[in-house]
C-alpha cells in the first residue's frame, strides 16, 4: 500500500513538472526547474511628491537552503540603483520560489515587499508598479541639507522670479515684491505696470479679486511674468500680460511652523506666522499676518502761468502722512487619498481700514502790470479706505504614473467689498482779509464676486515634448458707485454733483477649451495653442440704464 501511494505522487509530481514547462516555450530546465533564470522584475522609485528617486538601492533577497550549514538563510541575488528616471530592472531571476525586495536611500523609510512571479498566468516579465519613498524624520537627525533656487527660471512663456527669500520685502506687501522683479514698473502711489500697461493678477494660476496691496509679501515663494500668454488663458488677458503669484506651500511630516515681528522705519509694525501639520493622510496648514502701516513724506509745488499778460505763481508745500491696519488670514486641509490622489479646501480672508489726513499750505501771487495782489490758503484732505475680501477654494489632483503627468480640477470662488470716502476743505484769504470757504466731498463704494471652475491635463511625452489641454468657465460680477458733492459754506448743506455722479455693474462671462504643444529641439523651444471660447460682457449705467454688450 504504501509503495502504491509513493508511486502515485511520483506520477502527480511528474505530470505537474511537465505541464508547467510545456506552457512556457522556450525554457529548458538544466539541472532542475530552479535553475529556470528567465524571470525578470522591474519598476519605478518615486518620492512622496511624485519625483523620481535617482540612485535608490534596490536589492533583491531570496531564503533558501545553505549547502554549508544545511540551514535556510537569506541570500542577495541582486543589488542595482535605480536610474534617472527612477527606474529599475533585475534580469535572469528563477521563476520558482520567492524573493524580498528592499528600497533604501537617504533620509527616507525603506521599502520592503515580498515579490513572486505568476506562474499559473505565465508570467516572466513582472512590474512592480511605482514604489513610493516615504520621508524618515529620523534618519534625518541631525543633518542639514540646503539647496538654493536661482533668482531666475526661464520658461517658454513666462519667466519667473523666485522671492521666498527677499529680505527687503519682508513684512510689506506684495507692491513691495514687485519693485524688486526686473521688468515691472512700480510708481510712487503702488500701481504696477508691466510693458506700461497694467497686467491681469493671478493668484496660483487663477484670476483674483485681491489687490497686490491686499497679498502679503511673506506669502509669495514666486512671481511668474507672463508676457506672452498662450492659449490656456483668456484671450482678454492678452494685451498687458499676466503676472501670476504663487503662494508658498509646505507639507513637511510632523508639526512645523515659525512666528516673527517687525518693525520699520516708519514705526510701522508687523506680526506674522505660519504653521502646518501633517499626520498620516491629512496635511492641515494656517498663516496670517497683522500689519500696522505709516508712510510720510514731503511735498512742494512750485508752478508759473502765463495768461494774456497775467503772472501767477502757485506754490503748495505740506508734510502727507498716511497710516493703516491690514490683517490676513489662509487655512486649509489637504486629503492625501492615496499616492496619486489629492483634495484640497482651502479659504482665506482679508481686511484692512487706511484713513489718512494730509494738509497743504497754499500761496498765490498774481501780478498784471504794477498790479500785485496775493493770496494764502490751506488744503486740507480726509480721506478713509476700507476693504474685505473672502475667499474659498476646492481642488483636486490625480498624478498618474508618469512623473509629472497630472490632471487637476478646481472650484474658486471669491467676495469682495470696499468703500471710500475723501473730503477735500479749502480755505482762503485774500489781501483784503476776505475769506473764501469751499469744502468737496467723494463718497465711493463696490462690491464684487467671482468664480472659477476649471480643469487641466498635463502629459509630458517625453522629457522634450509636452501636450497640456484643459476647460475653464468664469463668471465675474461687479458693482461700482460713486458719488459726488460740494459744500459752499460751514454751515450749509452738501450740494450733490450730479454730472460727476456714477453707478455701475457688469457681469463678464468666459467660457474656454484650450489645447497647446510645446518641443525642445536642442536649443530651441517652440509652442503651438488652441483655444475655443464664448465671451460674454453686459455692463449697465444704472442712473441712466444705458447699456454696453460685447
Amino acid at each position: 500500500m504504501k509503495y502504491s501511494f509513493k508511486l502515485l505522487m511520483i506520477l502527480v509530481i511528474s505530470v505537474v513538472t511537465g505541464n508547467l514547462f510545456a506552457q512556457m516555450p522556450g525554457m529548458r530546465p538544466a539541472g532542475g526547474a530552479q535553475n529556470a533564470n528567465v524571470g525578470h522584475f522591474y519598476g519605478k522609485v518615486l518620492d512622496e511628491s511624485g519625483k523620481p528617486m535617482v540612485s535608490a538601492s534596490v536589492q533583491l533577497t531570496q531564503n533558501k537552503m545553505d549547502t554549508a550549514t544545511k540551514q535556510k538563510r537569506d541570500f542577495i541575488i541582486a543589488i542595482t540603483l535605480t536610474d534617472g528616471k527612477g527606474e529599475f530592472s533585475i534580469d535572469q531571476l528563477s521563476i520558482m520560489g520567492s524573493y524580498q525586495l528592499l528600497v533604501t536611500a537617504v533620509g527616507y523609510a525603506p521599502i520592503i515587499e515580498k515579490v513572486t512571479f505568476n506562474l499559473k498566468a505565465g508570467v516572466i516579465d513582472k512590474d512592480l508598479g511605482n514604489l513610493k519613498m516615504k520621508t524618515d524624520e529620523t534618519q534625518l537627525a541631525g543633518v542639514t541639507v540646503t539647496a538654493n533656487k536661482g533668482m531666475l527660471q526661464m520658461g517658454i512663456d513666462r519667466k519667473i522670479f523666485n522671492v521666498d527669500k527677499s529680505i527687503s520685502s519682508a513684512g510689506g506687501s506684495a507692491v513691495d515684491v514687485m519693485k524688486n522683479v526686473p521688468s515691472v514698473s512700480v510708481d510712487i502711489d503702488g500701481n504696477v505696470t508691466l510693458r506700461n500697461k497694467t497686467p491681469q493678477i493671478f493668484v496660483d494660476g487663477r484670476p483674483t479679486t485681491l489687490t497686490l496691496e491686499q497679498i502679503p509679501a511673506d506669502d509669495i515663494e514666486s512671481v511668474e511674468l507672463i508676457t506672452n500668454p498662450s492659449s490656456k488663458f483668456d484671450a482678454s488677458g492678452g494685451g498687458a500680460g499676466i503676472l501670476n503669484i504663487v503662494l508658498k506651500k509646505n507639507r513637511k511630516p510632523g508639526y512645523n511652523g515659525n512666528i516673527s515681528a517687525g518693525v520699520d522705519t516708519k514705526g510701522g509694525t508687523s506680526l506674522r506666522g505660519n504653521a502646518n501639520v501633517k499626520q498620516n493622510k491629512i496635511n492641515f496648514f494656517v498663516g496670517g499676518m497683522v500689519n500696522n502701516r505709516r508712510s510720510g513724506g514731503s511735498q512742494s509745488t512750485i508752478r508759473t502761468d502765463y495768461i494774456d499778460g497775467t503772472k501767477t505763481i502757485f506754490q503748495q508745500t505740506g508734510d502727507p502722512q498716511s497710516s493703516g491696519n491690514f490683517a490676513y488670514g489662509r487655512a486649509g486641509i489637504d486629503y492625501l487619498i492615496d499616492n496619486r490622489n489629492t483634495l484640497t479646501v482651502s479659504g482665506s480672508v482679508v481686511g484692512g481700514t487706511f484713513p489718512n489726513n494730509n494738509r497743504f499750505d497754499i500761496v498765490r501771487d498774481t501780478m498784471i502790470g504794477d498790479y500785485f495782489s496775493r493770496v494764502t490758503g490751506v488744503n486740507i484732505s480726509d480721506a478713509n479706505f476700507k476693504f474685505n475680501n473672502y475667499g474659498g477654494q476646492l481642488s483636486f489632483k490625480h498624478n498618474f504614473a508618469k512623473p509629472n503627468k497630472n490632471i487637476t480640477a478646481d472650484a474658486n470662488y471669491s467676495s469682495s467689498t470696499n468703500s471710500n470716502q475723501f473730503v477735500t476743505s479749502t480755505k482762503y484769504n485774500t489781501s483784503g482779509n476776505d475769506q473764501l470757504f469751499g469744502q468737496q466731498k467723494s463718497i465711493g463704494s463696490g462690491s464684487s464676486t467671482s468664480f472659477t471652475a476649471q480643469t487641466d491635463y498635463v502629459n509630458p511625452i517625453n522629457e522634450r515634448m509636452k501636450l497640456e489641454m484643459g476647460l475653464r468657465g468664469s463668471v465675474r460680477n461687479n458693482n461700482s458707485k460713486n458719488e459726488n458733492f460740494i459744500l459752499t459754506s460751514k454751515e450749509g448743506e452738501y450740494i450733490p454733483l450730479t454730472a460727476l455722479n456714477s453707478r455701475y455693474k457688469y457681469t463678464d462671462e468666459v467660457y474656454a477649451g484650450y489645447v497647446t504643444f510645446s518641443q525642445k529641439i536642442k536649443d530651441f523651444t517652440y509652442q503651438l495653442g488652441g483655444r475655443v471660447e464664448s465671451s460674454n460682457y453686459r455692463g449697465t449705467l444704472l442712473d441712466s440704464n444705458q447699456v454696453f454688450k460685447n
